[in-house]
């Protein structure tokens, strides 16, 4: 049997990374993987959803969550492995899906499944004062190789994807992330074999993940977290 360095070092030949560009996922974005075996969970990931450590596709995060261990709650150490909203599109358009989503307001009088490829503005701007308060997000995806399956659609309210993050209370922005979150869900919904072990940074937040054995215990504090990804113009969501 191999040990984790092994390991490692097979599943980075697997990922055709030379021992420069291995050392480089460690001192940059998997500066956080702080043990043999999270290295070796990251890497692993990486090779089964077929992600590139060093191309800004897939970042890895170690937090510390509680848990419970029989009648006591304990702070342990987790990976999560994030990827960009951007990424959920393209996985899912490689499955054979085209998925958008639109945000809902308050005061808006059309909604619904159509609502999502129809709609004219998709994107809440402060100066959309009168629609009111974002409220959700419709999500939709549609089989784009004529095998005959359904449009999948869903409507996402915010109370279930709402993080306590800045972004998440601020205008525009919380229109933004309303949209992202809900495009991750429906595409994790069109093809849920294509993320397996993936998240988005909008399905995390606040969130206890599963996860292997306990490793430590330590404060309730992110150590590490993926850069924000870049958020494309609202009419191409």
């Amino acid at each position: 049997m191999l040990t984790n360095d092994q390991a490692i070092q097979q599943l980075a030949a697997d990922l055709r990374l030379s021992p420069a560009e291995l050392a480089a996922v460690w001192t940059g974005p998997g500066a956080c993987c702080n043990t043999p075996a999270f290295k070796l969970e990251y890497l692993a990931i990486c090779k089964a959803r077929n992600l590139h450590p060093l191309r800004g596709e897939v970042f890895p995060q170690v937090r510390n969550v509680k848990e419970r261990n029989g009648a006591t709650e304990i702070w342990v150490q987790r990976l999560t492995v994030v990827t960009s909203y951007l990424q959920f599109l393209d996985r899912a358009q490689r499955a054979g899906f085209h998925v958008t989503a639109a945000a809902v307001c308050a005061n808006d009088t059309w909604g619904g499944f159509d609502y999502v490829a129809a709609a004219p503005v998709k994107h809440v701007t402060p100066f959309d004062k009168d629609r009111g308060e974002v409220v959700g997000a419709w999500g939709r995806a549609v089989d784009i190789k004529n095998r005959g399956i359904p449009p999948i659609g869903q409507f996402w309210p915010v109370s279930e994807l709402a993080q306590n993050t800045p972004q998440w209370g601020n205008g525009g922005q919380r229109s933004h992330m309303t949209m992202k979150a809900a495009l991750e869900r429906t595409a994790r919904l069109a093809a849920p074999s294509e993320f397996e072990g993936l998240y988005g940074e909008e399905e995390i937040e606040g969130t206890t993940l599963p996860a292997g054995p306990v490793d430590s215990q330590a404060p309730a504090v992110i150590v590490a977290k993926a850069p924000d990804a870049p958020v494309a113009q609202s009419y191409c969501l």
